[in-house]
């Protein structure tokens, strides 16, 4: 849906060169919460040709995303894109910016306990509620339930279909577990800062694999227990691991889906490029391309590196969260997203890091979130894991699914 309003134009000045009427054409902002119009200093006689700007100096309304410009008050009259044309009129024009909701809310399930669907808290710490949300290909849901030990599964609409895990240390079980993701073929990928070891699944819970163990050699972990450790899996099947402990990531290959080689380490604890400074909730991601995004939240930026680890660029995120932030991503359409979990803000960029919208709605209604802990992205929405990770007895205690437009 728009949001926009727009005004009449004024009467134009005369070019005392050559006595034609002139006429400017002015962008105003339309209520944006941040950013400036763009200026089109040119004067334009009857007939020329106008050529439209583009939003270049990163106008933007929290909860909106920008869709374009209109000479109409409630944006019912001709739309305008960067590099649209019209021709000039007998009076001078003004272009309001348009806005369109990006984010809305769909539904929300779970609650605290032991029992299915339910997620166990430890009362009165931090962090100590489930700590991660992923996706599979087909839609279904995945929730580490770090306090239960195990891994919980449901539909895109919230109805729970099964579970795995117990308190353990053998194969299939858990000892602190703290992060998911899925491949493209479905496999559940759980790592366990209490082993340090990563655990490969089927979609039912099946063990299938085991990668890593306690250390700091290639192919070893070292997670240091303040959740900021992640895992991730590219489309063909290369697992990377970040490893908080160590302060690095860790790039593993397979040629039987049962058995990983330590195919690569980089990165060290620091600011400068290629470096990180891993704190709580930082994690990984992979873009279609193979592209490793970190989350870097010591050094406020998301840092990018190629598949093998060859540095390419920070994103800087300095001003867009206050404490901590996670990440996921949308790589059919290229989009990167950022969850401030104490700003309770939601954050969207260009693969490349252009900032395109905000969305921000602190609290404990419907349709808001209290401090949440992650999200993860699938076909269309953004799921977020709505456990308090300031004071876990005291959050919204559930998952919240939002439609992204």
């Amino acid at each position: 849906m728009l949001f926009s309003c727009s005004l009449s134009g004024g009467g134009g000045s005369v070019d005392g060169s050559n006595g034609a009427t002139e006429y400017t054409v002015t962008y105003a902002s339309n209520g944006a919460s941040s950013g400036d119009v763009p200026v089109d200093s040119r004067q334009y006689t009857q007939g020329a040709t106008v050529t439209v700007l583009g939003n270049t100096k990163g106008l933007s309304k929290m909860n909106w995303t920008f869709a374009g410009w209109s000479a109409d008050e409630a944006g019912a009259g001709s739309a305008y894109s960067a590099g649209d044309t019209f021709r000039m009129g007998t009076r001078d024009v003004t272009l309001y910016a348009q806005w369109s909701a990006w984010l809305s809310y769909v539904t929300a399930w779970g609650s605290a306990g032991t029992g299915d669907g339910q997620f166990g808290l430890n009362p009165g710490f931090a962090q100590e509620g489930p700590l991660s949300i992923a996706a599979d290909p087909v839609g279904c849901i995945y929730v580490v339930d770090t306090m239960n030990c195990r891994i919980e599964k449901f539909d895109s609409s919230g109805n729970f279909l099964l579970k795995w895990g117990s308190a353990g240390s053998t194969n299939g079980k858990f000892s602190l577990p703290t992060r998911v993701c899925a491949d493209g073929a479905g496999n559940i990928y759980v790592l366990d800062v209490g082993t340090d070891l990563v655990q490969k699944f089927d979609s039912a819970g099946t063990f299938i694999a085991k990668i890593g163990g306690p250390g700091t050699g290639n192919g070893q972990f070292s997670f240091g227990g303040n959740d900021g450790a992640g895992v991730a899996v590219d489309s063909s099947g290369n697992v990377y691991v970040l490893d908080d402990g160590n302060s690095r990531v860790e790039k593993f290959t397979t040629t039987n889906g049962t058995t990983y080689t330590c195919a690569a380490t980089w990165g060290s604890h620091g600011s400068a490029n290629g470096q990180l400074s891993i704190g709580s909730q930082a994690n990984l991601v992979v873009d279609g391309s193979g592209t490793v995004y970190v989350a870097d939240p010591g050094n406020h930026r998301i840092v990018t590196f190629s598949s093998t680890g060859t540095f390419l660029s920070n994103i800087d995120l300095a001003g867009k969260y206050e404490a901590y932030f996670t990440i996921a991503m949308d790589p059919a359409n290229q989009r990167l997203y950022v969850l401030d979990v104490y700003g309770c803000t939601i954050h969207r960029f260009a693969l490349d890091g252009t900032y395109v919208s905000s969305w921000s709605n602190r609290g404990t209604g419907t349709g808001q979130i209290l401090y949440p802990n992650s999200f993860t992205y699938s076909r269309g929405y953004l799921y977020v894991l709505d456990f308090n990770v300031v004071l876990a007895t005291t959050g919204n205690n559930r998952i919240e699914k939002y439609q992204v437009y």
